[in-house]
């Protein structure tokens, strides 16, 4: 029991490579079976996801609801604008961006959180690591948890610079 309890705590902390001794066969070698096959499945799942967010060729971004501070930004968007992940994870808007920016943003980004709808920003600007300005079209939702409370916001953006400077001749 001791050591399925030591590894249960390394499956919670996110080491799905952590295995259960299935010596043996009573009940909690069927147990330790189950937590294997329950492991491998979380394994697999969280490799389709991160595959998917890794390859998805618009930006793809997600922050924590408690300070609004990155926690994912996928290849496709750092290469779009410009930073690696070094200089984007753990960074919040006013860290990356200027302060009329940042402050869009915040906003934004709250009232996301404080509602249960997708918010959809048709056009806005933003600028890249090296000072160009482009427009983006931007989604954001809130990620809420089993109490209904926003635990992160997602952001999905594609550049529509194009499209705006062609507008605008």
């Amino acid at each position: 029991v001791v050591k399925l309890t030591q590894v249960t705590r390394k499956i919670a902390s996110g080491n799905f490579l952590v295995k259960a001794d299935e010596a043996g066969s009573n009940e909690l070698t069927e147990l330790s079976t189950a937590f294997n096959i329950m492991t491998q499945k979380l394994r697999e799942s969280r490799l389709l996801l991160n595959s998917i967010v890794e390859h998805i060729p618009i930006m793809v971004f997600v922050k924590r609801a408690s300070d609004l501070r990155i926690e994912l930004f996928n290849p496709a968007g750092q290469q779009f604008m410009g930073y690696s992940s070094d200089e984007l994870l753990g960074k919040g808007n006013y860290d990356l961006w200027p302060k009329k920016e940042a402050g869009f943003f915040t906003a934004a980004d709250r009232k996301v959180l404080a509602s249960h709808e997708v918010l959809e920003i048709p056009e806005e600007t933003v600028a890249k690591a090296n000072g160009e300005v482009v427009y983006l079209q931007t989604w954001k939702i809130a990620l809420r948890d089993e109490s209904d409370e926003p635990t992160h916001l997602l952001g999905i953006s594609i550049d529509i610079t194009e499209r705006r400077r062609s507008e605008e001749s």
